[in-house]
């Protein structure tokens, strides 16, 4: 079976696939120019996030299953693209739940942040001030998470251990979820914000949730609640947050992702004192590969028995 492998991933995880799963030939083509050349004949693809469905169109007859590095697929689940899969009988994978835990610990960083306000006593620091800022605990207070799925339940349990209310955004409410104590449908949405002190959005792009959060939602939430956004950039309108932030709607943001990345310098995001920017790194961690491979060969093991895949995108809901 042929694997092209469409990034640069060390030997030894090369290796490794090579020794778990015998009857696995895996093609490096880190070059997109040449994925057309080297896809034919080549069952499964491995790819960092995306593909040049315009290269590999023609060639890849006989591709059943890509399998993605990085749990978000937006760029995947186009309309064009996701004809072609259904078409073509491909299927598409995820490395979903790889990194609920690290992403919640970032979360939860930020949030503490903003409640000790840490990032108003480093600055008193950096000019050798002595001023006791009234700070703030987590007890008591709601968080709202948006999106509970994998990263979304991890960073309800963190809520949760600091003995926070936590309330989510979910479809089906009919079920509850751990670590939740309330729960709301999208449409109720804003009566959600006017409750919550910290609202985190954790849910895929999808075209259900692109620009979900403008300046209406912002204006729902309370004046001392801050945004947490570790979802995609797209799932907020950049320019109402700028606005809501000007204006004093909401207390501050916690900001991982943006609509354009890099964040242009020119963004006035940049020089908000109630703005914590991180770029893109919510996710990252020094085991990631190591565990990333491990999902990859357990799900290759399940294609070559023609068991169901692990983290299967729905090509409906788009994620």
């Amino acid at each position: 079976m042929k694997v092209l492998l469409t990034f640069d991933l060390k030997d030894k995880y090369i290796e490794k696939v090579k020794r778990e799963v015998p009857g696995v030939d895996i093609i490096r083509c880190p070059d997109i120019e040449d994925y057309g050349n080297k896809v034919q004949g080549c069952e499964v693809m491995l790819t960092f996030s995306d593909i040049n469905l315009e290269v590999i169109k023609n060639k890849a007859t006989d591709l059943r299953w890509i399998q993605t590095w990085v749990a978000g697929v937006e760029s995947l689940v186009t309309p064009q693209k996701v004809k072609w899969f259904r078409d073509n009988n491909i299927i598409l994978t995820t490395m979903s739940g790889i990194h609920g835990d690290v992403i919640a610990e970032h979360v939860t960083g930020m949030i503490i942040s903003f409640s000790r306000k840490f990032k108003d006593f480093y600055r008193l620091q950096k000019q050798k001030k002595w001023e006791r800022l009234t700070v703030d605990r987590l007890k008591g207070k709601t968080l709202l998470v948006v999106g509970l799925g994998s990263i979304g339940r991890e960073i309800a349990a963190r809520g949760k251990a600091f003995k926070m209310n936590v309330t989510g955004i979910k479809r089906d409410t009919t079920r509850p979820v751990n670590n939740v104590d309330s729960l709301y449908t999208p449409d109720e949405l804003l009566k959600a914000l006017s409750e919550a002190d910290y609202v985190v959005l954790s849910m895929p792009l999808t075209q259900e949730t692109e620009n979900m959060f403008g300046y209406r939602e912002f204006k729902e939430m309370k004046t001392d609640s801050y945004l947490i956004n570790i979802a995609r950039g797209g799932v907020v309108r950049e320019d109402d947050l700028i606005r809501a932030l000007d204006e004093g709607l909401i207390a501050g943001a916690g900001l991982d992702v943006f609509t354009e990345e890099p964040l242009p310098p020119e963004s006035p995001l940049y020089e908000m004192d109630n703005v914590i920017i991180t770029p893109h790194v919510a996710g990252v961690y020094p085991e990631y590969n190591e565990e990333a491979i491990e999902i990859f060969i357990k799900n290759l093991k399940r294609y070559q028995k023609g068991e169901d895949l692990i983290n299967r995108v729905n090509y409906s809901r788009g994620y």
